[in-house]
């Protein structure tokens, strides 16, 4: 009988700490779990250029077919059950030192956002005359629609 005295106690201590039915304010941003990298590179290996792009592959097919146009990489073996595959693609650039990569993913007022940045050249940078296409595959979890917010940084060199 103690014991099951101590483990309602314990419970009723729980639900007082954290609550049973709290309510959440919509206007508040959560982050959602971690995005993982999954493929990057700076020239698709298949040779061409694309345009600067952002796609959302739900399923395996989407996703390794998308995959081989950039890369000879395999593509991950785990399931993609619940997750999608997020590629940013850059497009055509005409000489190396641009970047693109997903810095953040969250909710906010019940949206999935996704902060993305771009990375440009810098004045007075030394960057090698060479067309590249910067692209990145990440994996994240699934949701019903996504807003984007891009931002840019300039390097810096001195």
């Amino acid at each position: 009988m103690k014991v099951i005295k101590n483990c309602v106690f314990s419970l009723l201590l729980a639900f007082s700490l954290v609550g049973c039915n709290a309510e959440t304010d919509e206007r508040t941003s959560l982050e959602l779990p971690a995005f993982e990298l999954i493929h990057n590179g700076q020239f698709i290996e298949q040779g061409g250029n694309t345009s600067k792009s952002i796609q959302i592959l739900e399923t395996r097919q989407q996703y390794e077919a998308t995959l081989a146009k950039y890369s000879s990489d395999g593509a991950i073996e785990r399931t993609l059950e619940g997750k999608v595959v997020l590629l940013l693609d850059m497009g055509k650039r005409h000489h190396s030192g641009y970047g693109i990569l997903l810095t953040r993913v969250f909710t906010e007022n019940g949206q999935s956002i996704l902060e993305i940045q771009t990375e440009l050249q810098g004045e007075g940078c030394a960057y090698a005359t060479v067309e590249t296409n910067p692209y990145v595959f990440y994996l994240l979890d699934a949701a019903n629609d996504y807003l984007v917010r891009e931002t840019s940084v300039t390097k810096t060199c001195d």
